[in-house]
């Protein structure tokens, strides 16, 4: 005797294209059987953890003609620690970009300088040898992680 749960998330978006209104729901369902343990307690490693996106934003006035602020970090979401990700800076001096991420995950990282050619021009350097660390949670995912600024 066990039982299965199942997990159902849905996701809507709708906005304007080329001037016309676009509208798309995406859903999934996932389900999974378990066998209770003594006493019908469940597995302790049983997680029906969100996933999602998580927008992260900094701020930072010390780029140049050309460059833009990068982040990089631990797990492929933020390049193994090789492969700066670019941050949107049309709100400048506030950057942003947004990575997929599970609800728990944990992870480390630093923000960078990236020049024109998408490598690392220079590191923050306050605190260099520290990175940065998150671990997401569920409020993180809807309202994001307004972070400290570059430095």
């Amino acid at each position: 005797p066990g039982f299965v749960v199942v997990a159902v998330m849905s996701i809507s978006m709708q906005g304007v294209f080329g001037g016309a209104v676009c509208a798309h729901t995406w859903s999934s369902a996932i389900s999974h059987a378990f066998t209770p343990l003594a006493g019908g307690r469940v597995p302790p490693r049983l997680s029906l953890r969100g996933g999602g996106t998580l927008e992260m934003s900094t701020t930072c006035d010390q780029t140049s003609m050309g460059e833009c602020v990068g982040i990089v970090g631990s797990g492929d979401a933020l390049g193994n620690w090789k492969n700066p990700i670019k941050m949107d800076g049309k709100g400048y001096p506030k950057w942003k970009t947004s990575i997929n991420v599970n609800e728990g995950d944990e992870f480390e990282y630093k923000y960078c300088i990236v020049g024109e050619d998408g490598a690392v021009a220079r590191w923050e350097t306050k605190g260099s040898s520290v990175n940065r660390k998150c671990k997401v949670s569920g409020d993180m995912l809807s309202s994001g992680l307004k972070d400290k600024p570059y430095g």
